[in-house]
């Protein structure tokens, strides 16, 4: 016998239970006399009838709950994959400290300049960019940027190497 979808959602009691109960509120109806018996064979027949739908109810309930927490728990994993992504894309920075590119503090304000960020003071050897609440002290006294002030510098500006390259290949040429 193929079940149909509804079938599949409740119990198989249920269903038994239903039919009784459609059952004595039949055999309830041809007792046509208003007798006691007539009447509780109504009454059981009605509960048993109300029953299949609040297990109808119940059951759809705990499946929308059961999906619920399975959203719940595929964000949970989602987030810690991002997590699990920007450590790893870090310790990938890490290794590549050798790779970092030296760079000029002129070419670093060119492309902190291309990201937006905007050059508020020169003060004791050093250019200070902001940009929203963020500052940057780039020292202008060095004729290159020592690698560890540039992973200084893309850290705070939230560079990833990805974004850095991109700067630094547009920055190519000069003013």
């Amino acid at each position: 016998m193929r079940q149909t979808r509804l079938m599949r959602r409740l119990p198989m009691w249920a269903w038994l239970v239903g039919l009784f109960g459609l059952a004595l509120v039949v055999s309830g109806a041809f007792l046509n006399d208003g007798s006691y018996r007539q009447a509780v064979t109504l009454q059981i027949g009605s509960v048993a009838l109300l029953l299949v739908p609040i297990v109808f109810i119940e059951r759809n309930i705990e499946k929308s709950l059961e999906e619920k927490i399975e959203d719940t728990v595929a964000i949970e994993q989602t987030a810690r994959f991002e997590q699990l992504g920007e450590m790893w894309r870090d310790f990938g920075q890490a290794l590549d400290k050798e790779k970092l590119p030296t760079v000029s503090p002129d070419r670093m304000l060119r492309m902190l300049g291309a990201d937006g960020w905007r050059e508020s003071r020169r003060t004791g050897g050093h250019v200070v960019v902001t940009k929203e609440d963020v500052r940057i002290a780039i020292p202008e006294s060095f004729d290159e940027l020592a690698r560890g002030v540039v992973r200084g510098v893309m850290r705070k500006a939230g560079w990833h190497r990805e974004r850095f390259d991109r700067l630094y290949e547009s920055t190519a040429g000069g003013r």
